[in-house]
Formats: C-alpha cells, structure tokens, sequence
C-alpha cells in the first residue's frame, strides 16, 4: 500500500483500537497539524511493521494540550510494536520519527536517517515502563533540547544491539544548559545500555549518553569521538 495525505492527526492513517496492524505499507510525503505525520494510533499492542516511510512531517506549533509529536508514527497505548522498517527525512516537535507513550513498547530493527525536532528525541521518544529498543540504526539525527536520537522517560529502559551516529542535541543559539545527550537520554532508573554503538555525537552534557536514574548499566558498547561540547 502506498499513501499520501494530510490530516491533523494521522496524515494518512488514523486508527482507534486494539490489536490494530499496518504491515508491508509506503508512506510518502505524509503531514499532520497534530500528531503523527503518517500513522496515528490509540489502543493497546498496536503492531506496525515492514513499511517505509519518507519526507513525513509533524507541525512544530506549540500547543498545551498536543505533543505535536511522531514525524511518522504516533502511538498512545501499552504494549506498541513498531519493527522491520525505514525512515527518512522525517520531523516533529518531539519525537522526530516515533513517539510512543505507554508501556512495554518495541522498536526492533529500524533504519531511520535525517529526523530532527524542535524539543526532545530526534528520532524516537518513548514516555512508559520496559521500553526497548534494539538492533536499529539512527544516523543524522538533532534535538533542540535533549535526546539527539533517542529519549526515554521510564524505569527499566534498554537500549540494545543498536549503532547510532552524528546525533546532535542542540539549540538553534548553540549549546546550552538542556542539551543533554547527544545520542541518548534517559530518565529512569534501571536503564540498560548494551552491544551497541555510538559516533560521532555532541551535547552541551552526555555527549553519547546521558542518564538520570539509579542502577543504570552500560556494558560491551563501543564509543568514538562523542563530545560533550560548550559554545
């Protein structure tokens, strides 16, 4: 399947319950005033898989009541699937490719490059318990505040099997006190870092990683010119 659209939430697909799936589907140059630039989707154990998603796009506009987030996809609900796809040139307010709220979310084997927002979690922002994400690639990936590829907010968050390069967190005035993370940023505790890798990533503090939260671990990853950088 192959869509195109626009819509204030859910550029091209707007779905409403439980044990929802979306597979083998394209999306192209999809935007929401809303949430979710191409798919946005409340009810729990959502399944989004094997699709491609290029140049999807979110409004920045800050409003109390919407996240303005999901450059691609938008999720509200437990146990979230999102697996075996592509992304390119996508953005949002937050959350520049994925945003996810609730628990027990997945993100397995992505590929997702150039997303950007204007707050947090320049390609994927999860808010819930036991998120994970694993055996993805992020590459050219920039917050304005924290999270240059990935923000979490939630106990018991892992990051696993994963490569992530040139993630920037970063104002549009350069580094300042809330650039936090230039790859990752996590608030939680029990946060786990393992078998992954990270270049080439800058933030005004945790110029990879940074992590806020008792019994976090970070174990057989691999660092290369990470900075934690001041204007």
């Amino acid at each position: 399947v192959g869509m195109k659209g626009h819509h204030s939430k859910g550029g091209a697909v707007n779905v409403i319950g439980d044990y929802s799936v979306i597979t083998k589907s394209k999306f192209e140059m999809t935007s929401a005033a809303i949430d979710g630039g191409a798919i946005y989707a409340t009810g729990n154990h959502i399944n989004i898989t094997d699709s491609s998603f290029n140049r999807c796009k979110v409004s920045h506009d800050y409003e109390a009541k919407y996240v303005h987030g999901g450059g691609a996809i938008y999720v509200q609900g437990d146990d979230a699937l999102i697996a075996n796809s592509t992304f390119d040139q996508t953005n949002a307010r937050i959350g520049g490719t994925i945003y996810i709220q609730g628990i027990n979310a997945v993100v397995d084997n992505i590929t997702s490059n150039r997303s950007f927002v204007s707050t947090s979690g320049g390609c994927v922002y999860i808010f819930g318990l036991n998120a994970l994400i694993n055996n993805s690639d992020i590459s050219m990936t920039n917050a304005s505040v924290s999270g240059g590829a990935i923000y979490i907010e939630g106990q018991y968050a892992t990051v696993a099997n994963s490569n992530i390069s040139n993630s920037v967190a970063k104002s549009q005035s350069g580094y300042v006190a809330t650039n936090l993370g230039g790859a990752i940023y996590i608030h939680g505790n029990n946060a786990n870092i393992s078998y992954s890798k990270i270049d080439g990533s800058t933030a005004m503090d945790g110029g990879a990683i940074y992590s806020i939260g008792s019994n976090s671990i970070v174990y057989y990853s691999n660092f290369t010119d990470n900075l934690a950088q001041a204007n």
